[in-house]
């Protein structure tokens, strides 16, 4: 296998690819490596262990825009998935000026091969309580997406759709395959326009999403102070 040596940093590098997508080549597998080091004699072996994905879930375009909403920063992410799953979607936010991290997001959604992009939210109130201002650089994104056989909808919402998730357990078995597919490894990144720290808002982000999750949790509240509950804890 061909390979290049830094000889300032003491490293080499090689590629490798998967040969195929069949199941054998995923997940963690172990690299081995027969090497010799000069004024030595005989040859040394050493082993890395590395997770391999050869099929993807799908990839970040490398197109971009932006907007404002509601105060906060918008970046929409351009993306091609290759089929409907739950995935997990981060990336970060850097000062384009002075390289210092500002933001980060995550998102829970699900993807489809219908979508050109995935909206990530950056808050306006952070940028307004830290004073942050200029333009700033989104990197490192990443997406990883649950290998599920069975509805994305029952994994976003488990507890709505509990009843079909224990029915499915019981009657199918798990195949042996790795848990989760990765996006394409991504290299690329977006650098905004100039922002004025004043075009961001300072009030707290508001959305279906965050309000849904409140009610959600003051239910529970609700449910766990409920004296029937207690009652039905410690029968007489």
């Amino acid at each position: 296998m061909p390979f290049t040596c830094e000889f300032a940093s003491s490293s080499c590098t090689f590629p490798w690819q998967a040969p195929s997508e069949e199941k054998k080549y995923w997940g963690s597998l172990e690299l081995q490596v027969t090497l010799s080091v000069e004024g030595m004699a005989g040859e040394l072996q050493a082993l890395q262990a590395f997770y391999s994905s050869p099929m993807v879930a799908g990839r970040f375009t490398g197109d971009f825009s932006e907007r404002l909403d509601n105060g906060a920063l918008v970046i929409d992410s351009g993306v091609e998935a290759q089929r409907r799953m739950f995935c997990f979607v981060s990336a970060n936010l850097y000062s384009a000026d002075n390289e210092a991290p500002l933001q980060s997001v995550q998102r829970r959604l699900i993807v489809d091969p219908s979508m050109k992009s995935i909206p990530l939210t950056f808050f306006g109130k952070i940028f307004r309580d830290y004073g942050e201002q200029g333009a700033f650089r989104l990197q490192d994104l990443k997406a990883q997406c649950e290998n599920l056989h069975y509805p994305p909808e029952w994994f976003m919402d488990s507890q709505a759709h509990q009843p079909q998730l224990e029915s499915f357990q019981k009657n199918h078995k798990a195949p042996l395959e790795p848990q989760r597919i990765y996006f394409e490894y991504s290299t690329h990144s977006y650098v905004t326009r100039r922002y004025a720290n004043t075009e961001f808002s300072d009030a707290e982000w508001q959305s279906a999403d965050k309000t849904g999750k409140l009610e959600a949790l003051r239910k529970l509240a609700s449910e766990l102070n409920d004296p029937a509950l207690e009652a039905r804890k410690h029968p007489q």
